[in-house]
């Protein structure tokens, strides 16, 4: 009877160890295409914020890949504004951006911009943002023209939050309410404003303001503050450019 046991308790520990051998191969395995798929992901999350992606139409790896090498150009700042000559915005870890700098001197952070040009000049900008909505994190761009100053586009790429209601952040018709929008009024950064669905604008906000999701005012109190933050984590950068421009 001992016999018989033994030789069970042997057989479940190498089957065990064989499945677990066998999960770590295939995990290994598959560990490189996960990578790609994810490196296509954000490229095409990029290109589809600053309006090089046409809405509705399907695009293949090979010429998201193609467009993103062709058409973006990504540099990396520091805290303080300055380009990192050596950073690569492709290698960082945009969902632990925050962790990542968080407590590092300004010289020693490192933030990506995403660029995109046109006869040798930049005519785009796009920036990560992320924050916190009601239930999940929230991630995303926002591209910003060739001032800096006026909203071409946003997107969010990965959030957790309730269908039809805080998970309409990724809609069309949410978005499209940002694109003209600006976050300058004269020469200071006011980033835009969400009021709640039905409530009037002031018409000296409408130029900085969008209507939020019914239903979701969490989330889209979270969209408000996370834009607000991260439009102040860029202004470095971005404020020379502004002051080019007079504001």
């Amino acid at each position: 009877m001992q016999d018989n046991n033994l030789y069970t308790i042997k057989f479940m520990l190498i089957i065990c160890v064989a499945c677990a051998v066998g999960v770590s191969v295939v995990a290994m395995g598959l560990k490189p295409l996960q990578m790609y798929n994810a490196e296509i992901d954000n490229q095409k999350n990029v290109l589809s914020v600053v309006g090089l992606l046409e809405e509705g139409k399907s695009y293949g790896s090979s010429q998201i890949s193609s467009m993103y090498k062709e058409r973006i150009k990504s540099i990396v700042v520091n805290g303080k504004g300055e380009v990192v000559e050596d950073g690569n915005a492709d290698e960082l870890d945009l969902l632990t951006l925050d962790e990542t700098n968080k407590g590092k001197p300004e010289e020693e952070q490192r933030w990506p911009i995403f660029e995109v040009e046109e006869g040798g000049k930049v005519v785009t900008f796009a920036i990560p943002i992320s924050g916190r909505g009601l239930w999940s994190a929230l991630y995303g761009y926002l591209a910003l023209d060739a001032n800096a100053d006026t909203v071409a586009g946003i997107t969010f790429y990965k959030e957790g939050e309730t269908a039809g209601l805080g998970a309409e952040i990724r809609q069309p018709w949410f978005q499209e309410q940002f694109k003209g929008k600006e976050i300058l009024e004269g020469d200071k950064l006011v980033s835009i404003k969400i009021f709640k669905p039905g409530v009037p604008i002031p018409a000296d906000m409408e130029e900085h303001s969008v209507h939020g999701i019914s239903g979701a005012t969490i989330t889209s109190t979270g969209v408000q503050d996370l834009l607000v933050k991260d439009l102040n984590r860029y202004k470095p950068f971005f404020a020379s450019i502004w002051q080019s421009e007079g504001k």
